[in-house]
């Protein structure tokens, strides 16, 4: 069954908790459509039915330009609306788009666990993240998280040997510059000649980029097993983190399912949260002023059961001036990227450099700057000394003024 395509439908004001001053803000929340169907996604009892009759008076469910995130969500929509007992005349159709997805998600755990099989046996230790973990340990269910790939995460100091143990599997990076990648990055995507793909972590969250950043993730960790093959999986309270600030991010296709995924964790797991170790690690990740936001919209949507005690110490925590700046830049879309490169490239590509180079002494800082630079701007049209120049002026670190390149074409 095809997925439709993307479309478009104006988003809502911030909520209230967000920051509407912040550039694109709102593109981090979902439509009033998208909220609607949400609700009758995770919500319980009456709430669930009349937000999915409400959606309905307005939606097909073969409408072509329903949005990926929609179209995602209504295999858990599908669970929902049937165990509360409704007579739904689209049930038929939802229970057939759930059945697709249990399929794939079959197909996709087969491959995954012969793969986690293949890194055991070189002794590699491995975790799951993402729609693979949530789906196994709280959704418990295969067909209500759609996945178009699993998430391994490997122990930092490990993942030389798991990229040498894929690569005699016949896994490469997609990238092919997987020593870069390892070096500036979190993750990055394998394939292999039959066409197959997953993400290979070494790291859980793009934000957390030193070697012992996930110490508290794998020492937490709880045991899970993909189909015939045992491993491990995000403890409610990381999960819920993992799920949050990952989640919060703009990308081509909406992300809104990390708010299923969020409540389902909250249900499924709410006295077993740690929220002692939640807010920890937030603060200890710089991640608290995400967190906030995603919570804070829960808590106001959908009612989600966050202890107040857990709260208050969650929204005292200051947020750190790396994720202030961070935040603003989070919604902004890469179409908004390309129309305006030196007002959003430079503050991004700083953001990033913060992350990455988060502990090290300054004269690295200021070693590896370069290094970043080549790796981050390398594929652009325009040469990357010339690309790499302009941010740097960007970030004070080269005197103002135009190169040769930046003159061409104008007259005098």
């Amino acid at each position: 069954m095809p997925a439709p395509t993307a479309g478009s439908e104006s988003r809502p004001a911030s909520p209230a908790g967000a920051r509407p001053a912040d550039p694109g803000n709102a593109a981090l929340w979902p439509t009033p459509s998208q909220e609607l169907l949400l609700r009758a996604a995770v919500m319980r009892g009456p709430a669930a039915l009349e937000a999915w009759r409400r959606w309905k008076s307005r939606h097909d469910l073969v409408e072509s330009e329903l949005d990926h995130g929609s179209y995602r969500l209504l295999p858990l929509v599908y669970k929902n609306v049937s165990a509360l007992g409704a007579g739904e005349p689209h049930l038929l159709r939802l229970k057939g788009i759930y059945r697709y997805w249990w399929c794939s998600n079959q197909n996709l755990f087969y491959n995954g666990a012969i793969l986690l099989q293949r890194l055991h046996a070189a002794g590699i230790r491995t975790m799951l993240l993402k729609g693979a973990s949530t789906s196994a340990l709280y959704y418990e269910d295969m067909g209500v998280r759609p996945m178009a790939d699993v998430d391994v995460l490997v122990p930092f100091e490990q993942v030389h040997a798991a990229v040498d143990c894929l690569a005699r599997l016949g896994w490469r990076a997609a990238s092919g510059s997987i020593d870069e990648e390892i070096r500036y990055r979190h993750s990055t995507p394998m394939v292999n000649d039959a066409g197959r793909e997953f993400d290979l972590h070494w790291h859980s969250l793009r934000e957390c980029l030193r070697a012992d950043s996930d110490a508290g993730f794998w020492r937490r960790s709880v045991p899970v097993a993909m189909l015939h093959a045992e491993t491990r999986g995000l403890a409610p309270a990381d999960a819920l983190l993992h799920t949050v600030v990952h989640g919060m991010r703009w990308n081509e296709e909406p992300t809104i399912r990390w708010i299923a995924d969020a409540m389902t964790i909250l249900h499924a797991a709410e006295d077993r949260i740690d929220w002692e170790a939640l807010v920890r690690e937030a603060c200890d990740r710089r991640v608290q002023l995400r967190l906030v936001q995603g919570l804070g919209y829960l808590r106001r949507t959908f009612e989600a059961p966050i202890p107040p005690a857990a709260w208050a110490r969650l929204v005292a925590a200051r947020p750190s001036r790396t994720e202030r700046l961070e935040y603003r830049y989070l919604a902004v879309r890469s179409d908004r990227l390309k129309r305006d490169q030196v007002a959003h490239l430079g503050p991004m590509l700083l953001i990033e450099y913060l992350r990455v180079c988060s502990g090290w002494s300054l004269r690295r800082k200021l070693a590896e700057l370069p290094a970043f630079l080549r790796y981050r701007l390398r594929g652009r049209t325009e040469p990357t000394i010339v690309a790499a120049r302009r941010v740097a002026r960007w970030l004070g670190l080269a005197a103002p003024g135009r190169s040769p390149a930046d003159s061409r074409g104008r007259s005098s």
